[in-house]
């Protein structure tokens, strides 16, 4: 389902996605903007950039286990 959504799948997923991320960005204190971390996690995924995240977090996670 991430990985589709990453892919440019629209709809509620993606729409938890943006919104889950959005309030990690707040709770980290990434920004106080709900409104701005939510177009932000937006961004990130329609530039191929959560892709990559999820990518580089795969491939450690293999390192690691392996």
């Amino acid at each position: 389902m991430i990985r589709r959504v990453f892919e440019g799948q629209s709809g509620p997923a993606r729409d938890v996605i943006v919104a889950n991320t959005a309030a990690a960005l707040v709770a980290f204190g990434e920004t106080t903007d709900l409104a701005e971390a939510a177009r932000g996690a937006e961004a990130a995924i329609d530039q191929g950039q959560a892709t990559d995240q999820l990518t580089a977090l795969v491939e450690a996670s293999g390192r690691l286990a392996g």
